[in-house]
């Protein structure tokens, strides 16, 4: 790519002319991307792998600075995914982005202009430079970018719920008590956001009712299960709204159902347990005038103690029922996926 060719795509917002080709150059691609910036008419779709995040924060400066500048304007909106660790948390959160999220093990890069350009850089060897750079205009191939991008951000999990989760990595035995309703909803809002491989929750129907039934807590159930995280949800009886939230949760995500069963094995069960990971556990104690009584820890003991009575009350549902109990939950489907009433 010469210089030439450079201005004119500069000059047309990377609209024509309408190329791929490899830039070897990283310094004419970071003085590509730096020209551009200004011109971006809506918005940035930016993944960075440990890579490219450490030769950007030595070699971009300036350009993140013009970023900054036009997010704080409103002028453009900026989504970035970054793999966040110990090691770059700090820097990180220096970056004045609303909208960052975090991938585990993130291999792999790129930077979406109006979903109209995009560029992915490769680094062969261990440099802080990339050794050569895609760019591409072509509708297809961005298009591909665009929907590769999509499918990462639903499995990336918020940078304020990230950086609460290496806080509490170097806290083995972390026990919190918690009497404040808002304080609770906060921390059921961070258990459901971090997990990644499964969520388990076994309540009385009234403790749900109370402290789970809203669009923000479905929502992120929704959210969990997009990210493939295994769900099952354990609870003394049922009624017709629960069922039918549960039905439509399904019914929008057939390739990861949860799994809801209920039954009398649970009787005078008035608590309401979250379990994540096989690593957290939230668990009411009981209610009393307003107030709420809750345990949050990541203590081995305390989770494994609850990880084994939620086994024992859904192994106990499933062996009791049978075919006649079974209640399909995604009504008006190909597939249905069923709870067990015993």
């Amino acid at each position: 790519m010469d210089e030439s060719t450079v201005n004119h795509l500069i000059a047309s917002n990377f609209r024509n002319p309408v190329m791929t080709d490899i830039i070897s150059d990283p310094h004419l691609m970071y003085e590509i991307v730096r020209r551009g910036l200004p011109f971006t008419e809506k918005d940035f779709h930016t993944v960075w792998d440990p890579a490219i995040f450490d030769s950007a924060w030595k070699y971009f400066q300036d350009g993140r600075k013009v970023v900054e500048q036009r997010l704080e304007n409103g002028e453009v909106e900026l989504n970035l995914i970054v793999e966040t660790t110990k090691e770059n948390v700090d820097r990180v959160s220096e970056l004045n982005f609303p909208n960052i999220h975090h991938v585990d093990n993130l291999r792999g890069n790129m930077g979406i202009a109006d979903q109209r350009a995009y560029m992915v850089y490769l680094f062969h060897q261990k440099s802080d430079l990339p050794d050569q750079t895609l760019f591409s205009n072509n509708p297809d191939l961005v298009k591909r970018q665009v929907g590769l991008f999509n499918k990462l951000w639903e499995i990336s999990i918020p940078l304020s719920v990230r950086i609460r989760e290496l806080d509490r990595s170097d806290q083995p035995k972390y026990q919190r008590m918690i009497n404040n309703i808002y304080e609770f909803k906060d921390e059921l809002d961070y258990i459901v956001d971090q997990s990644r491989k499964e969520l388990l929750i076994f309540s009385s129907l009234r403790s749900l009712n109370q402290l789970f039934m809203n669009n923000n807590n479905f929502g992120k159930i929704q959210s969990a299960q997009k990210r493939g995280v295994s769900i099952k949800i354990l609870t003394d009886e049922t009624d017709q709204v629960f069922s039918k939230q549960i039905s439509e949760l399904n019914s929008q995500n057939g390739e990861n159902p949860i799994k809801y069963g209920f039954g009398k094995s649970l009787c005078c069960f008035n608590e309401m347990v979250v379990l994540t990971d096989e690593k957290q556990v939230l668990q009411t104690k009981h209610q009393q005038d307003g107030k709420i009584f809750a345990l949050s820890s990541n203590e081995e003991h305390t989770v494994l103690v609850q990880e084994v009575l939620f086994e024992k009350y859904w192994n106990e549902i499933q062996s009791l029922g049978d075919s006649k109990r079974l209640i399909p939950l995604t009504p008006n489907t190909t597939r249905q996926y069923y709870c067990v009433i015993i």
